[in-house]
């Protein structure tokens, strides 16, 4: 815990841990007060690495052309190898829908998202983050091709 009080760091083991804290105001005759809390780890929340299977990782295929998609795991990597897309290939048309692998649970908050994403294609592609249904989620993308980068909210 840092002097301003907040609390941070990576968990390593999981479990519920009881800590005191001491609150001292700065008046000239200082008060102190203690207070008995309760913090409850789960250390690791979601970490995916493929052996042979999707795991908790669910397809969909939203594009309307060339679908459809076609997905392999690859080195105990998810690797996308199709072109589905919706069709539409104006950069100013926001939808640019095509196919995209999820996983997590929509009961999480305050998360940290750690990815590595690579292209071999100029096409668009990105990451969908706070993904809720197909209608709420945010998506930031990029293409090469049709020279954007943008960041949707649905």
């Amino acid at each position: 815990m840092s002097s301003s009080g907040i609390l941070s760091g990576t968990p390593v083991l999981e479990g519920q841990y009881r800590f005191k804290v001491k609150i001292t105001d700065s008046s000239p005759i200082p008060q102190i007060n203690y207070q008995d809390l309760w913090l409850y780890v789960n250390a690791n929340l979601f970490e995916e690495h493929f052996s042979g299977s999707l795991g908790q990782w669910t397809i969909v295929d939203d594009g309307t052309e060339t679908g459809p998609s076609k997905w392999n795991i690859t080195s105990g990597q998810l690797v996308q190898s199709s072109n589905i897309w919706d069709g539409i290939s104006d950069a100013n048309q926001i939808a640019k829908l095509g196919t995209y692998a999820y996983a997590g649970d929509t009961l999480w908050h305050n998360y940290e998202y750690i990815l590595k994403l690579r292209s071999s294609d100029d096409d668009g592609f990105g990451v969908m983050f706070r993904f809720i249904d197909n209608d709420n989620y945010y998506r930031f993308s990029m293409d090469k091709q049709r020279a954007y980068r943008r960041l949707v909210k649905k």
